[in-house]
């Protein structure tokens, strides 16, 4: 093997140990990121355990929910998610699984995103499923990733709960018009026979 051969194979070997390396630089910050993704999807899915992302959120902690609420503070985003857990299951169930694209990290700084799918099930038996994107941004402190600043969001104009909704209320006003509908019928027909019956001068 001559010395130009021996050069190149050279520089492709140092080449693909650099990308090696490179592609290796956050492993260890993937895999912590993984593991609060996997506790995230606990502590949203069982009852009683969305307070346990407490020690995983930093001080500035702030969230947007896909109720378009804004969250600065981590107590009362954990009083307002319980309300509402009660409020939409009424001693259902709700489960969450999390997809996720490869985090970019700038410095202390990780952004992560991807969508949620959510599976709702209320104490009466209604399941509803829809999706959900997600992003959140995580800072690493005292060598530990904390979550910064999380967004969801869900389709405003069709989404299965949304849609139950509104054909409840659909069901509602057929109800109420067929009610005053079954009123007014009753009144002309009182009306017509009350003529009827009326003497003649």
């Amino acid at each position: 093997m001559n010395r130009q051969v021996q050069l190149a194979v050279l520089t492709v070997l140092v080449c693909l140990a650099s990308q090696r390396v490179h592609a290796d630089e956050h492993v260890a910050d993937r895999e912590a990121l993984l593991e609060l993704k996997a506790i995230a999807e606990k502590a949203m899915s069982e009852e009683d355990q969305i307070q346990t992302l407490g020690p995983h959120v930093t001080d500035d902690f702030s969230i947007v929910t896909f109720t378009s609420r804004q969250f600065d503070d981590f107590d009362v985003f954990v009083k307002e998610w319980n309300i509402s857990r009660e409020k939409f299951l009424q001693g259902g169930t709700y489960s969450v699984k999390l997809a996720h694209e490869p985090a970019t990290f700038d410095g202390d700084i990780a952004t992560c995103h991807g969508n949620s799918t959510n599976i709702m099930t209320t104490g009466e038996g209604q399941r509803y499923e829809f999706n959900s994107p997600w992003t959140a941004v995580f800072r690493k402190e005292n060598g530990q990733w904390k979550l910064l600043r999380a967004h969801s969001s869900i389709n405003p104009f069709s989404n299965p709960v949304l849609d139950a909704n509104i054909q409840k209320y659909l069901w509602m006003i057929g109800i109420s018009a067929g009610f005053i509908g079954l009123v007014v019928g009753l009144l002309a027909a009182k009306w017509i026979a009350r003529g009827k019956t009326k003497p003649t001068e």
